[in-house]
C-alpha cells in the first residue's frame, strides 16, 4: 500500500520516537545503582582479658574470662582490688558499651552490650568468682629481720628487727607471730602491724628450734645444757611461763594428742603433758638432730648410729614399731598418703627417700646428678602436696618429685654456691615458697617451678616461711617435715 508522503513522514517520526524511548529506558536501567547488601548481624564478644600491663598494680599475669551464651565467668584471687579494672575485649559488631579497655567496678555484675551493623543488640553479663589466693608469707633471716610480705608480689609489708639472726620458722595464730632468735628470745609480733606483742627470754640462743602452739599456749625449745636443754610452754597470749622442763635440744617440739614430744642429742625422747610439762614416757631411741614427725598416733624419727635409720614408735607409749636403714638423715620426716619421705646424704651423695610408713620398706630413692660438697648434709626437711614431694639439696638444685615413683617433675637454681636450700620449703594454693642461702626468698609455680617473684633480704634464709591465705588458712613450713 502506498501512503502519501505525508503519511510516510508522520510514521518515520513515530518510529525514531519510540527508539528513542526504549533506547533512554535502557540507558536509565543500566545505570540504576545496585541495592545495598543486607547489614551483618554479628554480635559477639569472642575474647575478655584484664591484662597485666593496663591494671599492673593488681595484677601479675593476664586474666582472661571463660565466655559463655549471654555471661563471662573471671577468676580472680581473693584480696585483689578488683574496683577499678580495665578490660581488654575483643568483639564482632559495630560497637560495644561500655567502651572497650575503659576501667570499670567489678565488685557488682558488669553488664556489656553488643551492637550489631543492623542495629541488633546482644548483652553479656561480667561476674567476677573470687577464688582462695595467699596473702601474706612470714619468714625471717639471719639478718635478723622477721620480714612479713606480701604472697602474691613479693612486696615487703613491713619488718621486725630482733637481736640476733632468725633461722627459726615462724609460726602464725590470732593475728600473732611467733618466731624464735639467736639472742635468745621468743617473739610475739602482731601480723598486721609488725609490733611486738611480747617477747621471752629463754636460756640459751634459738637456732632451728621453731614454736608450736597448741590449745593457748605456745611451745619452744633452746639448747642450754648440752647434750639437754630445756622446752618451755608460754601464754601464747600474755608470754608468761606455764613450765619449762630441762629435756630438749636441738630440736623443735612436736605437739599431738595432748602431748609435747622432744628429744636430745644423747639420744632419749621424751612424751611431756601438754598441760603441765611433765614427762609422760622417756625412752633412749637413737641420736637425732632432727624434729620427729606424728602420724596416727606413731611418730617418725630419723637417726643416725652410725648409719642412718628410720623409727617408727608407738606415739602413746615410745615402744618400738620398726626400723629400717636408710642413708645418713639429718633431716625431719614428712609422713603423707602412707609414706615417709627424708632428706639424707653420704659424703658427697644426697638423697631422697620414701619408705612405707606401716611397714618400714624401702619404695624409691633420688640422687641429683650434682654431687655436694664433702660431707655436705642435707637439712631441708621435704614437705608434701598434691602428687609432688618437694625438697632442696645443699650445693644443688631444689625438686619436685611425684612421690609415688620419685621421678623428676621440674627442678629450679642452679648448682653453685648461691643454689644452697636450708630453708623448709612451703607450699599453698599452687606455689611454692622457700629461703635460699643466696639470701632471697623465692616464690615458684608448685606444677612447673616457674618462679614467681623473689624478694631479697640482708642475710642467709634459714627459715621456713609460714602462708595465710584469703580463707585463713595457716600454711606452715613444718619444723617436724609434717605435711602442711
Amino acid at each position: 500500500m502506498n501512503f502519501p508522503y505525508d503519511e510516510n513522514k508522520k510514521i518515520a517520526s513515530s518510529l525514531l520516537l519510540i527508539l528513542a524511548f526504549s533506547l533512554f529506558t535502557l540507558s536509565c536501567k543500566k545505570n540504576k545503582p545496585a541495592p545495598n547488601p543486607p547489614k551483618s548481624s554479628e554480635k559477639a564478644i569472642t575474647s575478655f582479658v584484664f591484662e597485666a600491663v593496663d591494671n599492673s598494680t593488681v595484677l601479675l599475669a593476664d586474666v582472661a574470662g571463660s565466655i559463655g551464651t549471654d555471661s563471662i565467668i573471671v577468676k580472680i584471687d581473693q584480696g585483689l582490688n578488683i574496683s577499678s579494672l580495665v578490660p581488654t575485649i575483643t568483639y564482632s559488631g559495630s560497637t560495644i558499651s561500655p567502651a572497650n579497655t575503659v576501667a570499670q567496678n567489678f565488685n557488682n555484675i558488669v553488664s556489656y552490650t553488643v551492637t550489631a551493623d543492623d542495629g541488633s543488640t546482644k548483652k553479656y553479663f561480667v561476674k567476677i568468682m573470687l577464688v582462695t589466693a595467699n596473702q601474706k608469707i612470714f619468714v625471717g633471716s639471719d639478718d635478723g629481720n622477721l620480714y612479713a610480705l606480701n604472697a602474691l608480689h613479693g612486696t615487703l609489708l613491713w619488718k621486725y628487727t630482733t637481736g640476733g639472726a632468725i633461722q627459726s620458722s615462724p609460726t602464725l595464730i590470732n593475728n600473732t607471730v611467733y618466731v624464735g632468735s639467736n639472742d635468745k628470745y621468743l617473739y610475739a609480733i602482731d601480723a598486721l602491724t609488725g609490733v611486738l606483742k611480747w617477747k621471752y627470754l629463754t636460756a640459751a640462743p634459738i637456732r632451728s628450734e621453731s614454736p608450736v602452739v597448741s590449745n593457748g599456749k605456745v611451745f619452744i625449745g633452746c639448747a642450754n645444757a648440752y647434750p639437754d636443754g630445756t622446752v618451755y610452754a608460754l601464754n601464747a597470749t600474755t608470754g608468761a611461763l606455764i613450765w619449762n622442763n630441762l629435756v630438749a635440744v636441738p630440736t623443735s617440739p612436736t605437739v599431738s594428742g595432748g602431748k609435747v614430744y622432744s628429744c636430745t642429742m644423747g639420744g632419749s625422747y621424751y612424751a611431756l603433758d601438754e598441760v603441765n610439762g611433765i614427762t609422760v614416757w622417756s625412752r633412749n631411741i637413737c641420736l637425732t638432730r632432727s624434729n620427729p614427725a606424728i602420724s596416727n598416733g606413731k611418730i617418725y624419727i630419723e637417726g643416725s648410729t652410725g648409719t642412718g635409720q628410720i623409727i617408727c614408735v608407738d606415739a602413746n607409749t615410745g615402744n618400738p614399731i620398726w626400723n629400717t636403714a636408710c642413708q645418713s638423715a639429718n633431716s625431719g620426716p614428712t609422713v603423707d598418703d602412707g609414706s615417709v619421705y627424708i632428706s639424707s646424704s653420704v659424703a658427697t651423695l644426697q638423697y631422697l627417700e620414701a619408705f612405707d610408713a606401716t611397714t618400714g620398706n624401702f619404695k624409691w630413692r633420688y640422687s641429683p646428678l650434682h654431687v655436694g660438697n664433702l660431707n655436705s648434709p642435707v637439712t631441708s626437711c621435704p614437705v608434701s602436696s598434691g602428687n609432688y614431694i618437694y625438697g632442696g639439696f645443699h650445693y644443688g638444685q631444689f625438686y619436685a618429685l611425684n612421690k609415688l615413683t620419685g621421678t623428676i617433675a621440674w627442678q629450679f637454681g642452679s648448682a653453685i654456691e648461691s643454689g644452697v636450700w636450708f630453708s623448709n620449703p612451703a607450699v599453698a594454693n599452687g606455689v611454692v615458697y622457700v629461703g635460699g642461702y643466696d639470701k632471697y626468698v623465692y616464690a615458684l609455680n608448685a606444677l612447673t617451678g616457674v618462679q614467681k617473684w623473689k624478694f631479697l633480704t640482708t642475710g642467709t634464709v634459714y627459715s621456713g616461711p609460714c602462708i595465710l591465705d584469703s580463707d585463713g588458712v595457716i600454711f606452715h613450713s613444718g619444723a617436724s617435715g609434717s605435711k602442711n
